[in-house]
């Protein structure tokens, strides 16, 4: 059976190739646990592959690759790092590769997931401290929100609708975007980072890890980071131009850089990407990075799976509907049917 089209994003990948023809490189940094471009070959969330975001990159005419840090160094032709689900510390060399890179005017994208502790701590990866140097803070909490509370998932998995106006989120105007298990981040300082994804009103950051890994209910109070609660922050400072070299003679100014972090990293990962606005999102950030705005907010077309998000006041309207009101109106007719022909 078709899986899915292709000959579109073959002729929209061909249009990219002539009005963009320098092809960026985004390093995905691994050695800490990250999620990995290659698949293992199996479906089950165990799998972190990028594998998928990998291929719509490369039909985006962007190329993808592996890479390690713990040299101290950035790859030279590197226009983009990525870092995407780390689960264990930065050293210092990498951490000094990482700022080097954005002196230099280089693009980095952090996706930061809660890596809650059995003792009810957050697990800490450095580049927390790295991050709150430009005023972007990852708190150590859980994302919840009651009113984008997905059916059949915990408390923890929301799904997002509200997108203030910024290039990352082009192209997501009345789409949501899944994250199963999220971290807030706080935008702080003189460097102005800009909120970009974030819960509603009614949504906040659980600081109280102990009760939610032990299943007991939480409410949000003076403790807890107040909503809405930001899952995504971009920063930019400085003028950015095409590539991260920082070579140019004639610049008068530093070169500027670009950083996009988030609360999750499962929303890129193979198993997620397809759910509603969650591969735009991604594609989105990295084209921002690497500074090809004309590619913002074009989705590719997947047909691969197709998933409905109804909220829980839906899912019972749904549930009256099909169990009670039309089997009831079936009954009503049956009965009014019988009478006319007793009488």
């Amino acid at each position: 059976s078709m899986q899915a089209f292709k000959g579109e994003e073959q002729f929209t990948s061909a249009i990219l190739s002539l009005v963009a023809p320098d092809v960026p490189k985004v390093y995905f940094v691994t050695g800490h646990g990250e999620a990995s471009l290659a698949s293992a070959g199996g479906d089950a969330q165990s799998d972190r592959s990028l594998a998928k975001l990998a291929e719509a990159l490369k039909r985006e005419n962007i190329e993808a690759a592996d890479t390690v840090l713990l040299s101290g160094t950035v790859p030279e032709d590197a226009d983009v790092i990525a870092v995407v689900g780390p689960t264990r510390p930065f050293t210092e060399p990498e951490l000094a590769a990482l700022d080097a890179f954005l002196l230099r005017g280089g693009r980095l994208l952090v996706c930061l997931d809660p890596l809650i502790e059995p003792s009810g701590t957050m697990r800490a990866t450095r580049l927390e401290d790295f991050l709150a140097k430009h005023g972007i803070r990852v708190n150590d909490d859980l994302v919840v929100d009651p009113s984008r509370k997905l059916p059949f998932y915990d408390l923890s998995a929301v799904y997002l609708t509200d997108f203030p106006v910024h290039p990352v989120t082009q192209g997501l105007e009345g789409i949501a975007v899944l994250f199963s298990v999220a971290r807030s981040l706080s935008a702080e300082g003189e460097a102005a980072p800009v909120v970009v994804v974030e819960t509603s009103a009614e949504g906040w950051g659980e600081r109280n890890l102990g009760q939610l890994l032990a299943g007991k209910p939480v409410a949000r109070d003076n403790d807890d980071t107040p909503g809405p609660a930001a899952v995504g922050v971009v920063l930019e400072e400085g003028p950015v131009t095409k590539s991260p070299s920082g070579d140019d003679a004639t610049a008068t100014v530093p070169p500027g850089f670009r950083i996009v972090v988030f609360g999750d990293s499962d929303f890129m990962a193979d198993y997620e990407i397809s759910n509603a606005g969650n591969l735009i999102l991604a594609l989105n950030s990295i084209n921002w990075l690497a500074a090809r705005e004309q590619s913002l907010g074009i989705p590719p077309r997947e047909v691969e799976q197709v998933s409905l998000f109804l909220s829980q006041q839906q899912m019972r309207t749904v549930l009256l509907i099909t169990l009670l009101a039309m089997p009831g109106a079936a009954i009503v007719l049956g009965i009014l049917v019988w009478r006319r022909r007793r009488h």
